[in-house]
């Protein structure tokens, strides 16, 4: 695999396909950081769950593979 500095693949192995929160699909803002000045940047999906809804929640992002189109589901439970 080529990478970046700091491991970071060049060429993305997954992207998000969906994400659920509670069992609604949401839409997380996808957020890329930069690297400079030997700080390595990042990649990420945000979503931020109001204030209103503390308590448990049940977050499940699926994931496809690049290459090969699989899809994986991972799923965490958190409380706000």
């Amino acid at each position: 695999m080529d990478t970046q500095p700091f491991g970071v693949p060049k060429i993305p192995v997954y992207e998000l396909a969906s994400f659920l929160l509670d069992g609604a699909e949401v839409k997380p803002e996808h957020v890329r950081v930069e690297p400079k000045a030997g700080d390595r940047g990042d990649e990420y999906h945000w979503f931020h769950v109001p204030a209103d809804r503390k308590g448990a929640h049940t977050a499940t992002a699926t994931v496809r593979n690049v290459k090969t189109g699989e899809l994986q589901k991972v799923t965490r439970k958190f409380s706000v």
